[in-house]
């Protein structure tokens, strides 16, 4: 998690609407299909592990965050 304008965000909160679920998952692997993620803004927001790169570790990490909350 983070803050940012007076909210906490979190990293696997893709589409950002305060909390993570299946549709972050599913905006996840498609951006991992598409295999154009890293080059956009939405890729940005899927790279929930911060590495640079969206590929099924996000994937992963958005799952974690949807069944942890």
């Amino acid at each position: 998690s983070y803050v940012g304008d007076g909210q906490v965000l979190t990293v696997t909160d893709v589409n950002n609407d305060g909390k993570t679920d299946a549709v972050d998952v599913q905006l996840v692997v498609n951006q991992v299909l598409s295999g154009s993620a890293n080059a956009s803004k939405a890729g940005e927001n899927a790279d929930a592990n911060g590495d640079g790169q969206v590929n099924s570790s996000d994937i992963q990490a958005v799952v974690n965050g949807a069944l942890l909350r």
